[in-house]
């Protein structure tokens, strides 16, 4: 695939070079663009996995305890903790 961008790179450049120079210009601009915005997306993405697991996790203690729970009328707390 190397090969193949090199020599349609030069058959380009040969036929028109200012083609050529927009073209590698915008995927400079499109490759810088995406990698700014995508360091903010990494970590925006982990705290909502974060997020989530922190829920699911909630969850689980809430059915493993349902009966203790139940049993001492802590719904509204545990109900509290879990939004």
């Amino acid at each position: 695939s190397i090969i193949d961008l090199v020599s349609f790179s030069f058959i380009l450049y040969s036929i028109q070079p200012s083609l050529f120079g927009a073209i590698v210009a915008y995927a400079a601009f499109g490759t810088i663009v995406t990698t700014l915005l995508g360091r903010k997306l990494v970590g925006l993405n982990f705290e909502k996995l974060q997020r989530e697991a922190d829920f699911r996790y909630s969850l689980v203690r809430i059915r493993d305890n349902a009966e203790s729970i139940a049993f001492y009328a802590g719904e509204d707390i545990e109900g509290r903790e879990v939004a």
